[in-house]
């Protein structure tokens, strides 16, 4: 998707935005959205599908003018309404987008149920579920097990691309789900085992809602036929305040000074290591004492005394 500044920048409050939901605008737009929901893909008509879609689509956007932006975009990075991956959120042009494509999936543009990431639309936890709960005849139900770790994540310093600075390391676990579902008199019911990606910081309830969502997916698509992009990997999470160990470098490490073998072995200090107007310690016997060379000094590195 090609997009400009302009559309990654938030719009400016609009004073002329539509705020009644009844108004004959508001209608037609929802009518548009009902005729939308209504496409299935598996008609089996795929150029008669792909034409109602456009013209849907068409609709919508044009619909979509700025009064009626103006408070959609309200709706950006709030529980009540849809999250992104940008504090600041995104500019009208990706969030129409995003919008059309949550109308046409058949979710609505409140309940956290899609996420714009990298001025992508994805579906989310409670979207999949939406579209679950909304099959006709189905009765189901998904029970994630306990998480088991496979790898802890962590951080390690990486000199190759980030100058020695920590990078985090994801970890991984893996859980079992277990999905019941009915439709009609008939019954099924199966085991699933995910393995989830686990970013330093992350609680287990994330682990347990990733693999919940990757079950609903799963049943959707064997239910329905369909596969529907779910990104429970990228889906946005609530921000943690998480600091990265320091990760020390050999070079930022503190060097001990190396002290003679001999005199560190017969504990007499160095000539640095004396105070002015200290006198040295003398060692106790005569024959301890170290060989003295021409200058009077101790043979550095000699023999240690036994």
């Amino acid at each position: 998707m090609n997009n400009t500044n302009k559309d990654l920048a938030p719009a400016p409050a609009q004073t002329n935005a539509i705020r009644d939901p009844e108004c004959e605008k508001i209608l037609e737009l929802d009518r548009a959205a009902k005729r939308a929901a209504l496409i299935r893909p598996e008609s089996g008509n795929p150029f008669s599908d792909a034409i109602r879609t456009a013209n849907c689509m068409k609709g919508i956007r044009a619909a979509l003018t700025p009064d009626v932006m103006a408070p959609i975009m309200e709706l950006q990075n709030t529980r009540l309404g849809f999250k992104t991956d940008r504090k600041e959120g995104y500019g009208v042009g990706i969030v129409k987008d995003a919008a059309i494509e949550a109308i046409v999936n058949g979710v609505p543009l409140i309940g956290n149920c899609f996420n714009i990431i990298a001025e992508n639309f994805y579906l989310t936890r409670e979207g999949v579920t939406f579209k679950l709960n909304h099959i006709p005849g189905l009765r189901y139900q998904i029970v994630p097990g306990v998480p088991e770790t496979v790898k802890e994540p962590g951080f390690v310093e990486d000199r190759k691309y980030n100058s020695g600075k920590p990078r985090s390391v994801p970890g991984e676990a893996r859980i079992g789900v277990r999905v019941e579902w009915e439709v009609g008199d008939e019954k099924w019911a199966q085991t699933l085992t995910f393995s989830i990606r686990v970013n330093y910081g992350m609680a287990t309830d994330a682990i347990v809602g990733k693999a919940f969502c990757r079950a609903a997916k799963w049943l959707h698509a064997r239910v329905t036929g369909l596969d529907i992009g779910v990104s429970e990997e990228d889906a946005v999470d609530e921000p943690k305040n998480v600091t990265p160990p320091e990760v020390k470098r050999e070079a930022d490490k503190p060097q001990t000074p190396r002290r003679n073998g001999l005199r560190a072995a017969l504990d007499i200090p160095d000539a640095d290591e004396v105070a002015p107007g200290t006198p040295a310690t003398a060692p106790q016997n005569a024959q301890d004492a170290p060989a003295a060379t021409e200058t009077g000094n101790a043979t550095p590195d000699g023999p240690e005394a036994r």
